[in-house]
């Protein structure tokens, strides 16, 4: 397992938090990265949660381990609920960053930081995946992509400044990046979650 991708429907910190608590409780210590974002809209209709799953495997068989390598430094945030995942991980020279959002550093309070400040929460999540990368003495300027889901009523201007604010936390060119407008996140005044992925 490389990483885990959920949807859920629903607004608030609860509605995550009950979606993360089953999820985990299908893998364990060390999980691979993860990223949780609200969703709106779900098919078919009736649906509460989606997942997906990114794998990887030898080419001589499903029974060879893939040797992987964690980074967890201090300064990023942990989880307010107990989850096996980590929050960066190395696989044949890929470096894969889980969804980082606007926590408290260093804390797993889940207390948001800089609520309703978009770039400066948006530099706060780009230092955390910094901060990983760091672990595999890898920079931002290595990433190769970033899925960056952010509070926005859909306006091209609103996408605009959120991607010169990413571009500014960048330390080198941006990568291919994913935008995913939201009408919210998680709990109110968090406005941004960005996973990414960098070449080692």
């Amino acid at each position: 397992m490389i990483k885990k991708e959920g949807y859920y429907f629903g607004t608030t910190l609860e509605g995550w938090a009950r979606m993360a608590e089953v999820r985990a409780s299908y893998f364990r210590e060390p999980a691979a990265v993860a990223t949780i974002a609200p969703c709106h809209v779900l098919w078919p209709e009736g649906a509460l949660t989606k997942v997906e799953v990114l794998a990887m495997r030898e080419l001589w068989g499903f029974d060879k381990y893939i040797p992987r390598e964690d980074s967890w430094p201090k300064s990023v945030w942990d989880w307010p609920i107990p989850v096996p995942y980590r929050q960066g991980s190395r696989l044949r020279g890929m470096i894969w960053a889980g969804g980082q959002v606007p926590w408290e550093p260093g804390t797993n309070t889940g207390k948001v930081v800089h609520p309703g400040d978009l770039p400066a929460q948006t530099r706060l999540c780009i230092g955390h995946i910094e901060a990983i990368l760091n672990g595999f003495d890898a920079t931002s300027a290595d990433l190769s992509l970033l899925v960056c889901y952010f509070t926005s009523t859909g306006t091209e201007a609103e996408t605009r400044r959120f991607v010169e604010a990413v571009a500014d936390a960048v330390s080198g060119p941006l990568p291919p990046m994913t935008t995913i407008p939201q009408p919210h996140m998680h709990a109110g005044g968090m406005g941004v979650e960005i996973w990414g992925v960098a070449q080692a």
